[in-house]
């Protein structure tokens, strides 16, 4: 159940004081008030607190048009299930047998929302997108209408109860990661092509795909590529290590909760991925930081251990379209993401 949010009350944080004390007594760095000098709504919003207002609000425009909206949406529904489900099972196999019959080069611009010039001038962000939305939605909708269709919704595997929160910021050290070049309209086409391919490879082999799904993911021998993102950043290389501890605080703080898999680590590239399509269009600010600080630090990683591991075509041919799809999306939002160190590689 989603119930409507609270808007945030009471004072406003100065922004070059709450990274470092966590207070809200402006320290004066950003020039508008007396050091020390208590802060409070409406009364005083620092220059750096505007800036970042104005970025996220761009940001949020990006993922706002029904165009990305849906894009995110289809791409969620393609990534979850085959992550989430094993090939034999009914949904996946309807899904299989969907994209194997589309056409590539309508489900390429369906999925496509990547105009890089949004980013070099963001004035017209929301103008344009708006412009382009009711053609755009119609292209979209006939794509999103034959896959779930055809294919069962992604399970109910998170509800949401949407409190107040406030966007955070990574408390670290490291140096974010410099932006992944943007895959091209054709070579993100190329990549449905082969996906299309494995797909109809996968249904008519599918007890082979069945085994090599256990084998990548499940066990329980040693799995090739394990799903869960603390598996690669935690020095341990273990199941709920202290990434997932911290998407599980991040995920009470935005009032998330998961409703089925209560043995599964939350940080699953198949559940991330749903828990962004279900934020999609009330929680931007939570999507984003999504983005931002629990999946596309690592999704990367995995997906270039999933291709490396794997000779069957349907995984690889879907770790490369996640990893462009993911990779564009990062692009596009201009997020600053700081990558961990891996110790699993």
């Amino acid at each position: 159940m989603i119930q409507e949010d609270k808007k945030p009350t009471g004072r406003v944080k100065c922004a070059d004081v709450c990274a470092e004390t966590n207070t809200d007594a402006c320290n004066g760095a950003c020039g508008d008030v007396t050091a020390g000098e208590s802060v409070s709504a409406p009364t005083h919003v620092c220059e750096s607190m505007r800036q970042q207002v104005r970025t996220m609000s761009i940001q949020e425009s990006i993922l706002a048009s029904n165009q990305a909206q849906q894009s995110l949406h289809t791409f969620a529904r393609i990534a979850s299930l085959l992550f989430l489900y094993e090939p034999h099972q009914e949904e996946v196999r309807a899904l299989l047998q969907v994209l194997a019959a589309q056409d590539a080069r309508t489900l390429t611009e369906e999925l496509w929302f990547f105009d890089a010039g949004c980013v070099r001038d963001s004035s017209h962000v929301g103008s344009a997108a708006r412009a382009e939305d009711a053609p755009q939605a119609e292209r979209v909708a006939s794509c999103v209408a034959s896959t779930t269709s055809c294919a069962a919704s992604v399970p109910s595997t998170l509800s949401k109860s949407c409190g107040a929160h406030t966007p955070s910021t990574p408390c670290t050290q490291n140096v974010p990661s410099a932006l992944p070049e943007l895959c091209s309209l054709r070579d993100m086409q190329n990549c449905i092509e082969n996906l299309q391919q494995a797909c109809s490879y996968a249904l008519e082999h599918n007890e082979e795909s069945v085994w090599e799904y256990r084998r990548l993911f499940v066990g329980p021998a040693h799995k090739a590529a394990p799903p869960w993102g603390s598996v690669y950043t935690d020095y341990q290389e273990v199941m709920f290590g202290a990434s997932t501890l911290e998407l599980r605080a991040w995920m009470r703080a935005c009032g998330i909760t998961q409703t089925q898999y209560d043995n599964m680590p939350d940080d699953h590239i198949g559940l991330l991925i749903a828990l962004l399509d279900l934020l999609l269009p009330e929680r931007l600010d939570c999507a984003l930081e999504l983005l931002q600080l629990h999946l596309l630090p690592w999704c990367g990683h995995f997906f270039g251990i999933l291709e490396r591991e794997t000779t069957h075509p349907l995984y690889r041919a879907l770790a490369r379209f996640c990893n462009a799809y993911l990779n564009n999306v990062w692009y596009i939002t201009q997020l600053s993401v700081v990558i961990p160190h891996f110790y699993r590689v």
